[in-house]
């Protein structure tokens, strides 16, 4: 069967379901026809512990593998120890910890998340380092300076504070991004499996078609909670499971094939990440995937944050636009689409001391940015966090590294220009804090 009908099938089946104009549905079905269905980073290991990750740093710590040459290509039969004997003799520390190992699952499982989450250092073959969320050729592997000290933690009390730390870097803006929806006042107070699998991870994709803003996000989910609950928790899973199989899409590359247990084993790794620490309780698990949820894990302990965030936007509107934001966008139809963006990211602040974190919220690391312009932010994991100003109250976003994102005034960015002094003197000591 042509793989387009094979997509327009399962589409009419889901559709099918309930009312076919309901918004969830229709985005799910966008998902399917989408060969980035599922593509947003997520961990790569499961079940990779605390301690997994502790003896693996801790073998890698040791002097002799500073610059560690790691085999290019996916064939362990092409790895030889005359070839790379070095690799070969880490290997095998490494199973004596951990158990048997493949080549590959110690490049593309702890080497990819581990540099993700700033515990180690890819480099290519000249020994530039590689950019963590993208495809490439790895030559070797070094342990960073948080990783060295990971690694020499004997306390296991501090290892799980390095971990959770690592989880942060690795799941950060999502976890930013659950605690968002679950502290606003919009009627969400958890989030199930399968609405942060179709649409809560959306917020970080990079497709510019299946990118999905706070504002659509919610009212997703709102759409989505109006289907029955058997729909929710069975039909769907149902159709998807059965359809969504590599073997029922014959004569296609891999690219075109869908794979729903492998969609559903990424979302699980991420599950897993948010289930460490003390920020989310993921409950219901023994039921299977379909039922678990997203909880806080003490609404006591979040209140004083969510209400310190709250009144911060609130200062954020008065101070720049003598008005809240709900008056601001009824007078200003063509704001609907603006949003506020935490110039430091949030995330930065879970890392740090109490005035930090308090220093993150404050209304002068807030800024009303368009839509498009967040979403630039977001996809590339807030890494823009110097704010500069420009002519004609332009500002610009900066990133460590030298890239830059532009916001024009009244088109990408609003504020009140005689503050802008004070924002960038807030901006200057969130960074010099680093």
């Amino acid at each position: 069967m042509d793989i387009n009908k094979q997509y327009k099938n399962i589409s009419k089946k889901i559709l099918a379901i309930d009312d076919p104009n309901n918004l969830a549905l229709k985005y799910i079905t966008k998902k399917i026809n989408s060969n980035n269905y599922r593509n947003v980073p997520s961990p790569e290991q499961n079940g990779q512990n605390v301690d997994q990750v502790w003896k693996f740093l801790s073998v890698l710590n040791k002097k002799k593998y500073k610059m560690l040459p790691i085999p290019p290509g996916d064939d362990d039969g092409r790895m030889t120890s005359r070839d790379f004997p070095l690799y070969v003799e880490f290997k095998t520390e490494v199973e004596k910890k951990l158990g048997k190992m493949t080549k590959n699952s110690i490049k593309k499982n702890y080497g990819v998340d581990l540099h993700r989450g700033g515990l180690i250092t890819r480099f290519d073959k000249n020994k530039l380092e590689t950019d963590p969320f993208k495809r490439s050729i790895v030559y070797y592997f070094q342990i960073t300076q948080d990783g060295k000290k990971f690694a020499k933690e004997k306390n296991k009390i501090k290892r799980d504070k390095h971990y959770e730390l690592y989880t942060e870097r690795l799941i950060g803006d999502l976890k930013e991004d659950v605690e968002k929806i679950l502290s606003d006042k919009n009627g969400i107070n958890y989030l199930t499996f399968h609405e942060v699998m179709f649409f809560v991870i959306s917020m970080r994709d990079n497709d510019e078609n299946l990118f999905l803003d706070y504002n659509q996000c919610i009212e997703l989910l709102v759409s989505y909670r109006k289907l029955s609950k058997h729909a929710r928790t069975n039909e769907i899973h149902d159709i998807l499971s059965t359809s969504l199989k590599p073997s029922n899409f014959e004569n296609v590359t891999k690219t075109y094939k869908r794979d729903y247990d492998n969609w559903v084993n990424k979302i699980n790794h991420i599950f897993e990440k948010l289930d460490f620490g003390s920020t989310f309780n993921i409950v219901d698990k023994e039921k299977g995937n379909a039922f678990q949820k997203i909880q806080y894990a003490s609404i006591s302990k979040t209140k004083k944050q969510i209400d310190r965030d709250k009144n911060e936007r609130k200062k954020y509107f008065e101070k720049h636009f003598n008005k809240n934001e709900k008056k601001l966008k009824k007078d200003n139809p063509n704001l609907k689409a603006f949003e506020l963006d935490h110039i430091v990211p949030r995330k930065d602040g879970k890392r740090m001391e109490p005035a930090y974190q308090k220093n993150i919220e404050n209304h002068k690391n807030l800024l009303f940015i368009s839509a498009d312009k967040h979403k630039i932010k977001s996809v590339q994991r807030s890494k823009f966090k110097i704010l500069e100003k420009l002519e004609n109250n332009d500002l610009m976003y900066k990133s460590f590294d030298g890239e830059c994102l532009i916001l024009k005034f009244k088109e990408n960015v609003l504020y009140n220009p005689k503050l802008i002094d004070d924002m960038l003197s807030h901006n200057k000591e969130l960074l010099d804090w680093h």
